[in-house]
């Protein structure tokens, strides 16, 4: 959900800022260097019996500097603290905000599926049924113990149920499309969803899972 990405990255953001603001009291080592050639330099008057100058300053050089900064006094740093550390603590109830609307969503969506895919077996099996009682009444047909008109009652049942059943299927898949665009693509059309009141843990005191426990780790 951008809503939560958003406050994930704005305390992301506040976390960092902290962090830069601790290492700017950390002393740091400045290095500097500098070369130069000159193609002329300066000679000295004294010279040796030979004549050669007994000084001669050298055409190229090379200086380096280094350094340390530390700051011994931050009179804002305090207070931009402060700031940061009240956004970092306010980021948890920021952010509950979203996410309990999104878990909400998710839910709705999570047993809008599950009763639409409920209900698809329901009518499956209430089709099956009634295509056996339509073999019955054609065979009776034939023999001229029944009207045509128990069998056209019998596909007019028939072609309702279908048409319930494909509307069911329409809500389930359009459930389950919310559903993955809230989790981000975990569940998909093909996905079996599973009532939470159905879950059992596992180990040493299981116990029956809590309704929404299949949820959390899917919208969190």
């Amino acid at each position: 959900d951008p809503r939560v990405r958003q406050l994930e990255n704005e305390a992301e953001q506040a976390a960092l800022r902290r962090r830069a603001l601790d290492a700017a009291r950390l002393p740091s080592l400045r290095i500097e260097g500098r070369a130069q050639h000159q193609s002329d330099v300066p000679s000295f008057p004294l010279r040796d019996p030979s004549g050669t100058p007994l000084i001669t300053p050298p055409k190229t050089t090379v200086d380096m500097f280094v350094g340390v900064d530390q700051r011994l006094v931050d009179p804002t740093r305090a207070p931009r603290a402060a700031m940061i550390d009240a956004e970092l603590d306010e980021a948890p109830a920021r952010l509950a905000t979203p996410v309990l609307a999104l878990r909400k969503e998710a839910e709705e969506a999570f047993f809008a599926a599950s009763a639409a895919a409920a209900r698809e077996q329901t009518l499956a099996v209430r089709i099956a049924a009634l295509e056996r009682l339509l073999a019955v009444a054609r065979a009776r047909v034939g023999e001229g113990a029944a009207l045509p008109s128990e069998a056209r009652r019998i596909e007019a049942a028939m072609l309702q149920l279908r048409q319930d059943r494909l509307q069911a299927s329409t809500a389930r898949f359009a459930a389950i499309d919310r559903l993955s665009s809230l989790t981000g693509g975990a569940v998909t059309r093909e996905t079996t969803l599973v009532i939470p009141e159905m879950l059992e843990t596992t180990g040493a005191g299981a116990s029956r899972a809590s309704k929404y426990g299949a949820l959390a780790a899917l919208v969190r």
